[in-house]
């Protein structure tokens, strides 16, 4: 990892399974938040000296895609498009940022027809945007977390706070109200572990 490359990741269990990387510097990676947020995370890392910034965390797949694929293009899903300057590999495919959740298999389907991409996430356009405001190269690295046939249960939104922490005591409570989301979250679990590590291979690749 270079002496002025910052890594972002807008949530904390994110965060959490690239500090298990020798590679990775813990004062030059920062945990956003969600949304919006990435881009403040942007102006502090350019303030501490960073020269490039990668975005790396979860995504949602909107097409079979392997689980890291290099990431060459973010979109918005008004057609503005940003290229990557840092990618993890060849044959990149395209995300669109979106400022919601993409949470069914109806829905990703029809982001993918309409965005012409592969992956969506909350936060990629907003952090291209801001380096490219700042005139800082970028990359994103993503994982999918949920498939195109994966469907996150609605209260998901609700175990996240603004800083990215997970809302343990949140997550109990709604499992305690719909006993149903217990299998869910056990599929959300392995699948989040498994894209944790896709993510750490994808980002050794784009940071070595």
């Amino acid at each position: 990892m270079t002496p002025d490359l910052y890594i972002i990741c807008p949530l904390e269990l994110e965060a959490r399974a690239l500090l298990t990387m020798s590679a990775v510097d813990p004062a030059r990676l920062l945990i956003s938040g969600p949304g919006r947020a990435v881009a403040g995370a942007v102006a502090q890392a350019h303030a501490a000296g960073a020269k490039s910034i990668i975005l790396a965390g979860f995504c949602a797949g909107l097409a079979a895609t392997p689980i890291a694929p290099p990431i060459g293009q973010v979109r918005t899903e008004a057609g503005v498009a940003y290229d990557a300057a840092i990618r993890n590999g060849p044959r990149p495919v395209t995300l669109v940022g979106v400022d919601r959740i993409i949470a069914t298999p109806g829905d990703k389907a029809w982001l993918h027809q309409n965005a012409k991409a592969e992956l969506a996430d909350m936060e990629s356009h907003h952090f291209a945007a801001a380096c490219i405001e700042l005139n800082l190269p970028w990359g994103v690295v993503r994982a999918v977390s949920d498939g195109p046939d994966a469907g996150l249960p609605p209260e998901t939104m609700d175990w996240i706070d603004p800083q990215g922490r997970t809302r343990t005591t949140q997550v109990l409570i709604d499992v305690i109200r719909r006993p149903a989301l217990a299998p869910q979250l056990r599929t959300l679990a392995r699948d989040t572990r498994r894209a944790a590590a896709g993510l750490r291979d994808a980002v050794a690749e784009a940071i070595r």
